[in-house]
């Protein structure tokens, strides 16, 4: 695995300098200096959103699942020294999976087909089964995990990456958000998505309750691109929290 990184805003874009060849199994850590010309303006939200993945192949490693969300925040010693989680904080992921292009497509095939056709990959039935349309890979609710109290301060980091199907509209039922773009500040619930879109934006839950949480592209709810995420009441605690 080579990994880079890769992290767009509306007015820069930086890679890192440096690549390293990882064989299967073997681990590596990587230490750099963020410089505060790589992290949020004063027009942006405290925490900003990108992505890092390998490149491989980057096709084929991008389907396989390998990209995640790489964030940079604003200098915050609570933050740095534990004394404090100042929010929740989501990453989201909308991509159709493609895993026609995984690097495990033929154990894919072994796996679940006992007697697979010489020709299986070129079925168009096939070929359209294997487009995974996914939140973070997880399809028809199965992305679990989205919880959150009434009152909290809730950054959600969405990402869009992928070909030119790849256009989405993530939609929240039951609560707006706020989000800084252009040099102004918007409120909205649905905010659009394309290869090589990251977008930070801010929520505040008011209403306890399990909420939808999806692509609007019709076809695409179809396919499997929704989850919920969950507000419950604030938990009483004691004095000291």
């Amino acid at each position: 695995m080579v990994t880079h990184i890769y992290f767009m805003t509306l007015f820069y874009t930086i890679t890192t300098l440096v690549s390293f060849l990882k064989q299967s199994c073997e681990t590596q850590t990587y230490t750099w200096y963020v410089p505060k010309t790589a992290g949020p303006t004063d027009k942006q939200e405290t925490c900003s959103v990108g992505a890092y993945y390998s490149t491989v192949d980057v096709n084929k490693d991008l389907y396989s699942g390998l990209i995640g969300p790489l964030v940079i925040c604003r200098r915050s010693y609570a933050r740095s020294f534990g004394l404090k989680k100042e929010v929740e904080e989501f990453a989201l992921l909308f991509m159709v999976f493609d895993e026609n292009e995984s690097w495990y497509l033929d154990d894919n095939i072994k796996t679940n087909i006992k007697t697979p056709t010489r020709n299986i990959k070129e079925d168009e039935d096939f070929i359209e089964s294997n487009k995974m349309h996914g939140i973070n890979g997880q399809l028809y609710g199965n992305l679990l995990g989205l919880n959150m109290e009434v009152g909290d301060k809730v950054y959600w980091y969405l990402m869009g990456m992928g070909n030119e199907i790849d256009i989405h509209t993530a939609h929240f039922h039951g609560h707006s958000f706020d989000y800084k773009l252009s040099g102004g500040s918007h409120r909205a619930d649905v905010f659009g998505l394309f290869p090589g879109t990251f977008q930070t934006v801010k929520m505040k839950p008011k209403y306890p309750g399990s909420w939808l949480l999806h692509c609007h592209v019709a076809d695409h709810i179809k396919a499997g691109m929704v989850t919920v995420y969950k507000v419950t009441e604030k938990e009483k605690k004691g004095f000291f929290g």
